[in-house]
Formats: structure tokens, C-alpha cells, sequence
């Protein structure tokens, strides 16, 4: 009556319809205990940087923002690079996925498409369209395909593993998430280098 909530019919409702609210919080928690248990625990891996055009660089840089504030050009300024569209780069990436990685899942090193069995066929061999396409397709047309398919599939399944975030202030921190924590750091401490040979 009068919009107001009377808190003895509220809990009868509950009450009435307890089997169905222990019901659906017990698949809930019993879903949430096999995604703990079964799925593959990500290492993360930061590294933090400042673009090198807002790094200090002494006198002469202080007396050229100060010129540039009365509106003169005094050069010098030179290129200027956006740090995470560099990061976010298919060539950056595709770099990172052919480099070899230590592992300690293989005896060898290995790049990301091999370490993630992107290139596994047997599962690909159980498709009947893919057994139709070997049919008709030239043995090095499908040896090419198929590499373009599994760089793809690397490219794709990076580009959810790296992020990038730029504070107000100017720092830059790349974050990457592997299943081992040695090749998540040795991947962020390959893109600085690779940011400064691109630059």
C-alpha cells in the first residue's frame, strides 16, 4: 500500500521460492570451482616507460619550451612517436611471435605459434571441409595458407594477451599475460629495445 515494501511478504516470496535460489547458487558456484581448477593460470608482466620526448633533456630543452612558449619555433623537436600504436603494431607483433622463447614446456626454444600448438594439424585433419580443400588446393599454396591461418591465430590470441595503458602523466605500462612467467618477462623486456630500434 502506497509504494511501501512490506519486508514480511518480501520474505515469504523468498521463503516460497527457496528451492530454486539454492538451486541456482549452487550451479553458479560449482561452475565458478571447475574454472579455478581447469583453467590455465596466467603470469603477468609489466614494464613502464616515458616517451623520450618528455624525458628531461637539460638546459637546452628548458630554453626551447620556454622560446616555444612565446611562440617561437626553435626546431629541434624532431620526430615524434605515439609509443602504444607501436606496441599495438602488427609488426611488433608479428616480430614477437616468430622470436624463439625459452620454455619449459619444450627441450628447444620455440616461437608463441608452436608454444600455443596453433600449428597442431590432428585437429584440423578431422575436419571433412579441410579434407575437400586439401583436394583441390596445390600442396604449396596450402603450406602457405595454413601459415597465414596460424600467424592469425598468434596475432589474434596476443592482441588479448598484451595490453596497454597511458596515464595522464605520461607513463606508459605494457602488460602481458603468459603461461609461464620467464617468457612474459622476457617478452616485455624484448618490446623497449624493439620500440627504440623502431624509433
Amino acid at each position: 500500500k502506497d509504494d511501501e515494501i512490506d519486508i514480511r511478504t518480501l520474505f515469504q516470496v523468498l521463503w516460497n521460492d527457496r528451492k530454486r535460489i539454492i538451486q541456482i547458487t549452487a550451479i553458479i558456484t560449482l561452475i565458478g570451482v571447475l574454472y579455478a581448477l581447469l583453467a590455465t593460470p596466467l603470469y603477468k608482466s609489466t614494464i613502464t616507460m616515458y616517451p623520450s620526448g618528455q624525458e628531461s633533456g637539460g638546459q637546452l630543452s628548458q630554453l626551447q619550451g620556454m622560446a616555444s612558449t612565446f611562440g617561437f619555433d626553435v626546431g629541434g623537436g624532431g620526430a615524434s612517436f605515439h609509443i602504444p600504436d607501436i606496441i599495438n603494431s602488427r609488426r611488433l607483433k608479428t616480430e614477437l611471435i616468430y622470436r624463439k622463447w625459452n620454455s619449459d614446456k619444450f627441450d628447444t626454444p620455440v616461437n608463441l605459434i608452436h608454444y600455443w600448438e596453433i600449428d597442431d594439424i590432428t585437429g584440423i585433419s578431422l575436419n571433412p571441409i579441410n579434407w575437400i580443400k586439401a583436394l583441390f588446393a596445390s600442396s604449396g599454396n596450402e603450406k602457405l595458407d595454413n601459415t597465414l591461418a596460424w600467424e592469425t591465430a598468434a596475432l589474434e590470441e596476443l592482441n588479448g594477451r598484451i595490453s596497454v595503458n597511458e596515464n595522464k602523466s605520461g607513463l606508459i605500462s605494457v602488460e602481458i599475460l603468459m603461461e609461464e612467467p620467464d617468457i612474459a618477462a622476457d617478452i616485455v623486456n624484448t618490446i623497449y629495445p624493439a620500440i627504440v630500434d623502431f624509433t
